[in-house]
């Protein structure tokens, strides 16, 4: 799973996602900031005054990941959580993280090594579905929204090629 992600400054870097807990706008996610090689615990969506969407996952591929009944008390309650088994079953890793606490150099390393392998690309070819799943949940199924580009480029194709 690759997202982009913007911070509370409004710097973008792209990052693997190492456990994300879904429960709907309150959902978080644990991401990789290579440029201050620190993990970072995000909320997905800034939802003060108005809604802010902070991490865009658009690679959904959970390929190595286990679901995680999470609760941990002290540092609050995680629902739905999916990551990586190192992750998400280690107890004092994900506490660390989620408190901002450094960690071991081991786990610093697993993310440098995949955070490293990022190789991100300005077009991508919806060819598959799950390249239709992964355009929709970064596009956040389009919810209020239209491809405009397009729909701009059918319309004229319509005017050119006319059916009738």
């Amino acid at each position: 799973m690759i997202a982009k992600v913007v911070d509370k400054d409004g710097r973008e870097y792209y990052s693997y996602v190492f456990a994300v807990s879904y429960d709907g706008f309150f959902s978080d996610a644990i991401v990789f900031d290579s440029e201050h090689d620190k993990y970072q615990f995000v909320n997905m969506y800034k939802t003060s005054g108005n809604l802010t969407r902070r991490v865009f996952i658009f690679d959904t591929n959970e390929e190595n990941f286990v679901e995680a009944k999470l609760h941990y008390g002290v540092i609050g309650a995680f629902h739905n959580v999916h990551g990586y088994d190192w992750l998400v079953n280690n107890r004092e890793l994900f506490a660390a993280i989620v408190k901002g606490r450094t960690v071991d150099d081991e786990y610093l390393e697993k993310a440098r090594q995949l955070n490293g392998k990022n190789c991100i690309n300005e077009w991508t070819l919806v060819k598959d579905d799950k390249d239709v799943k992964d355009l929709m949940e970064a596009a956040w199924d389009f919810h209020d929204g239209i491809i405009t580009d397009i729909i701009a480029a059918m319309t004229l194709a319509r005017k050119i090629f006319p059916t009738e």
